[in-house]
C-alpha cells in the first residue's frame, strides 16, 4: 500500500469506510490519464462544473457499497463529510471531514 493510501486511511474514524488506490492509465502527456470505470453494475459520474459548488443536503448511500472517486484539479481540495448513521454500527454518530481531489485514489463505503 502506498504512503498516500496510508496517510488518507491513518484518520479514519468510521467503521467501513476507507481509501483504496484507483487504476488508472497515461494518456500520453504529463498529468493526463484515462480513469477507466469497468464494472459489472450500474455507475453514476457526476460533474459539478468549474465554478464553486456546495451541495445543499446530504447523500444518503443506504444498503449497498459504493466507492466514490473524486475527480479535480489536483491543487484545489474536494470537501467531503461522511456521518455513520447505522444504529448497530460500532462508529454509530461519528463524523469524519476530509479533503481530497486525486484521481488515483477513491473512497470506499
Amino acid at each position: 500500500m502506498n504512503k498516500d493510501i496510508i496517510e488518507l486511511n491513518k484518520n479514519i474514524n468510521i467503521a467501513g469506510l476507507h481509501w483504496i488506490s484507483r487504476w488508472r492509465v497515461n494518456n500520453g502527456k504529463k498529468d493526463s490519464y484515462v480513469v477507466p470505470f469497468a464494472t459489472t453494475y450500474p455507475i453514476n459520474i457526476i460533474y459539478h462544473g468549474k465554478s464553486k459548488f456546495k451541495y445543499g443536503q446530504y447523500g444518503i448511500h443506504l444498503g449497498q457499497k459504493d466507492t466514490l472517486t473524486f475527480l479535480g484539479n489536483k491543487n484545489k481540495k474536494i470537501l467531503a463529510k461522511f456521518i455513520d448513521c447505522r444504529k448497530y454500527s460500532p462508529t454509530f454518530k461519528s463524523v469524519l471531514t476530509t479533503h481530497t481531489s486525486h484521481a488515483k485514489v477513491h473512497c470506499f463505503i
